[in-house]
């Protein structure tokens, strides 16, 4: 810790005089590049150097994810989620910035302690994208740049815009402006094996820019239904950062170049929302409590043991601690047995990763051919499958209570509307999942009485996550 604050002090007197970074001027080859409209109308091609440039990396601190599972040892040791650097640095000035980002040199290591209950999500990470403090700090200033994103020819906004931290990475909103889609958390996307509620990407570098045509820059505002809010494609994205002089020096220190790419701006992203992870929910600890006792199922004496001060106020009615407990664990065993809900939202992030037509929305009626809704539409000739037709993400059910409103379209305002539904409200439809259905065409009723709604909705807001630490959803200073 020395080293690390002695280099600090090192830095900041040799570089006191250093000018911020908005002062210095863009490279030649950027500034005689000033936009797309330089390429002519636009019909024109765009230059392959908007989207990849090799890069010259600069020496970074690696990154480490140490999760509870891979590395229990070490997990153990670990006091807070963020190891190895004073958290306080990332609320400094520009130039103090650089010198943090230079000082970084003298560290071995970055190590996050992945929240209880959340698997390891290392193998997950792109090898060609190995996560560093560099570009993580790169990501979150693109993330918080409410200049980055046109929603139209006059508005811009910003990936916190709809992916809001104080709400969870999510908005209240039914769906986005412009969009017709209810906007998906961004908590623990890393694990996410597709991106958007159809899946039509699969890394979290995919989620700006997919091809060289998703830059192409406005003429008009374009309809609703071909919005950048609801296709989620952002033109101009490329060529808005490099216009910006404050990202040229940002770029150069982390990919050693200072025009920037889609390539570069996805990979520092990407790094960025791999490190929004909530875990250590209640659930997490009462399956610790019965790891302890050698137990193999949840009992109402795991969760009462953690039923205390804040933990008790998380749910509602005036309950004593062995009352709560004792609904939370009869929710329990509804969600693993006569609610069904584990058959798609099973395992330690409560997601099966699939698909599924569940009535909802435009799910619930068949369109004419050629414009069948959900995963049907994004998926490539010799894959198509009529249950796909409808068919959109199982949702992680973690922080769940934090996300309303519910269903791909948001047409479900609470948690209890979303069991009364799957409980006696499922509108049947040829494309229904069949584990929605008791016999084909009709679905099934779960027999779940008031008492057993709200005991299923207690345990649901018991799989709510630790927040993360204010210096990772802060804004950085401008």
């Amino acid at each position: 810790m020395l080293r690390q604050w002695m280099a600090v002090l090192i830095f900041l007197f040799t570089l006191a005089g250093c000018e911020r970074a908005h002062r210095y001027p863009l490279p030649t080859s950027a500034a005689s590049d000033k936009s797309l409209a330089t390429i002519g109308d636009n019909k024109s091609s765009i230059m392959p150097q908007y989207g990849w440039l090799e890069t010259y990396p600069r020496p970074d601190t690696p990154i480490q994810f140490i999760a509870e599972d891979a590395h229990p040892k070490e997990w153990q040791t670990l006091k807070d989620f963020w190891t190895g650097w004073p958290a306080a640095l990332f609320q400094l000035s520009p130039l103090e910035t650089v010198v943090t980002v230079r000082a970084q040199l003298y560290l071995d290591s970055i190590k996050i302690k992945v929240p209880r209950g959340l698997p390891d999500p290392t193998p997950l990470i792109p090898a060609v994208n190995p996560p560093t403090l560099g570009k993580w700090m790169l990501g979150k200033r693109l993330f918080y740049d409410d200049k980055l994103l046109k929603l139209s020819m006059t508005e811009t906004a910003s990936c916190a815009s709809c992916h809001a931290p104080a709400q969870a990475f999510t908005v209240e909103a039914r769906t986005t402006v412009g969009g017709s889609k209810n906007v998906p958390s961004l908590l623990n996307c890393v694990y996410n094996r597709h991106q958007y509620w159809d899946g039509r990407a699969v890394a979290l570098e995919e989620v700006l820019l997919r091809n060289l045509e998703d830059e192409r820059d406005m003429t008009q505002n374009p309809p609703p239904d071909k919005s950048p809010a609801q296709l989620h494609v952002w033109p101009g994205l490329v060529d808005s950062v490099r216009l910006n002089p404050d990202y040229a020096d940002a770029f150069e220190r982390v990919f050693g170049r200072k025009m920037a790419t889609a390539d570069s701006i996805a990979k520092a992203l990407a790094t960025y929302l791999r490190t929004l992870l909530s875990g250590n929910s209640l659930v997490d600890r009462a399956h610790e409590e019965m790891k302890k006792r050698g137990g193999k199922t949840l009992e109402i004496r795991d969760f009462e043991a953690l039923l205390s001060g804040d933990a008790l106020k998380l749910f509602a009615g005036g309950l004593t601690a062995k009352e709560v407990a004792g609904e939370l664990s009869h929710g329990h065993d509804l969600f693993q047995g006569q609610a069904r809900c584990y058959e798609c939202h099973g395992g330690p992030l409560y997601t099966d990763h699939g698909f599924h037509n569940v009535g909802v929305g435009d799910s619930s009626y068949y369109p004419e051919t050629g414009k069948e809704p959900g995963r049907f539409a994004v998926v490539p000739y010799g894959l198509k499958a009529a249950t796909l037709i409808g068919a959109y993400k199982t949702p992680s059910l973690r922080n769940v209570s934090l996300t309303a409103p519910y269903m791909h379209d948001g047409s479900l305002a609470t948690l209890d509307d979303v069991l009364q539904y799957f409980n006696d409200g499922i509108k049947p439809n040829e494309f229904l999942s069949p584990k929605l259905n008791e016999t084909p065409y009709v679905p099934r009723k779960l027999m779940l009485d008031g008492r057993d709604r709200t005991a299923v909705e207690l345990y649901l807001r018991a799989l709510r996550g630790d927040e993360l630490p204010a210096f990772v959803i802060s804004p950085p200073p401008k």
